[in-house]
């Protein structure tokens, strides 16, 4: 039997614990790979350092001194990119030496392939590295649809100005970090034509480089306690899944539900996923009056049981990437979505057949799409079938595990 190069995932966050995509892609990169063969090690910023033992490898939990001081950074890590990078560089360099390995893969969650930087320039002695990252989008990209996203009407001038200083000076930092990384990577891997349109324009990365082929989602229990008993929610119920950054544009559902809820008194939205605009996003269904039929559940442990219980879920970002992870995580469990012309989103959904597309950043566009849906139920299920139909023929784990397989024996030799 063929050796197996062991391979090193920097997910940034734990996907034991922590909400968002990167996490939750890099536990399904670990069990593709773990199922290929592959040793695989799962390095991540946490609250609690030590080694978890699980079935698709081990998950190093690292607590710097840094954390210890400040443990809100834990949820802005991204922003300590270059000094988290450089831990896990040190890290992987340990556990190298310590199992004397002579040839590893090293595969970030986007700009967290950035440690491999740091291994290239300060390489190991008779040791080699293939670097690897998955690239979904870029900061400067991201934040310009927060920006866009951030009304003085719904949340006052500071919070614009904050991010009007982040995407012109904070965003332009990253851009350099990422343009590095992206530079000394061997292989990108993407799963979006608009992944592959924004490298290359904002990066020039070569052609050669590039591999893409599609993946899948799997909702699965996070560490923590919380959960929902969605069965006491009026009808219909709309579910929304994100992390509450502006970009993803809750404040235009909170307004279409304000739209229709004069209509449909019964309508419940909730809101599931924490970030730095919760409180923001809860003030402003405040100021409209909704709060009882807008609900914010914060971190949700365990999302299957809202998607169970879903009429209609919705993803209407200003800026995204590729898609959203809760695009399709939705397609398989045959939900109807309501999505945003945005990036890769219409890559995975067709208007009208596996769901409705709106304009981003039009809360009255969203509320009629809605309106559509919560007067017509047959196309409810017509949409939700076609969306799990699509998702089944064109998304999965053998796909994903296929093209994996071929790619790295192929580029990599051990």
């Amino acid at each position: 039997m063929k050796v197996k190069l062991p391979v090193f995932i920097i997910s940034g966050k734990s996907p034991l614990e922590d909400p968002g995509g990167y996490p939750a892609y890099a536990r399904i990169l670990a069990i593709t790979l773990t199922s290929l063969g592959y040793p695989v090690h799962t390095l991540a910023i946490g609250k609690k350092q030590g080694v978890e033992k699980t079935e698709y490898g081990d998950i190093h939990i690292l607590n710097t001194k840094l954390l210890k001081l400040f443990p809100f950074l834990h949820h802005l890590a991204l922003a300590g990119l270059p000094y988290y990078s450089f831990i896990f560089a040190k890290e992987i360099k340990r556990i190298v030496k310590e199992k004397k390995i002579a040839k590893f893969i090293l595969w970030g969650m986007g700009p967290w392939a950035f440690p491999g930087a740091f291994l290239k320039i300060f390489p190991q002695k008779n040791v080699h590295m293939t670097m690897m990252s998955s690239y979904f989008t870029s900061t400067r990209h991201e934040m310009k649809g927060a920006l866009d996203a951030i009304r003085v009407k719904d949340y006052g001038l500071i919070p614009k100005i904050k991010y009007l200083v982040v995407y012109e000076i904070v965003a332009r930092v990253f851009n350099l970090f990422e343009k590095i990384t992206l530079d000394f990577c061997d292989l990108v891997v993407i799963h979006y034509n608009s992944s592959k349109k924004i490298i290359r324009e904002g990066f020039n990365v070569e052609d050669k480089k590039i591999h893409m082929f599609p993946w899948y989602a799997e909702t699965f229990k996070r560490e923590g306690d919380k959960s929902i008993e969605t069965t006491k929610y009026s009808r219909p119920l709309i579910v929304s899944i994100c992390r509450q950054d502006p970009r993803k544009g809750i404040n235009f559902i909170i307004h279409a539900i304000k739209i229709l809820s004069q209509k449909y008194p019964n309508i419940t939205c909730l809101i599931v996923g924490s970030g730095s605009f919760y409180e923001l996003n809860k003030k402003l269904a405040e100021k409209l009056n909704i709060t009882k039929k807008v609900i914010f559940l914060g971190f949700v442990a365990d999302i299957n049981p809202i998607l169970t219980e879903a009429d209609i879920t919705v993803v209407v970002p200003l800026r995204q990437g590729s898609s959203a992870l809760t695009v399709l995580e939705s397609m398989s469990y045959g939900k109807t979505l309501v999505v945003s012309n945005c990036d890769g989103i219409p890559e995975d959904i067709k208007d009208n057949f596996s769901g409705l597309i709106v304009e981003s950043g039009n809360e009255a566009s969203l509320a009629k799409a809605l309106e559509k849906l919560i007067k017509n139920p047959a196309l409810r299920k017509r949409l939700g079938e076609n969306a799990y139909k699509t998702y089944k023929s064109r998304f999965g784990f053998d796909k994903m595990k296929s093209h994996i397989e071929k790619m790295l024996s192929t580029n990599i030799k051990a």
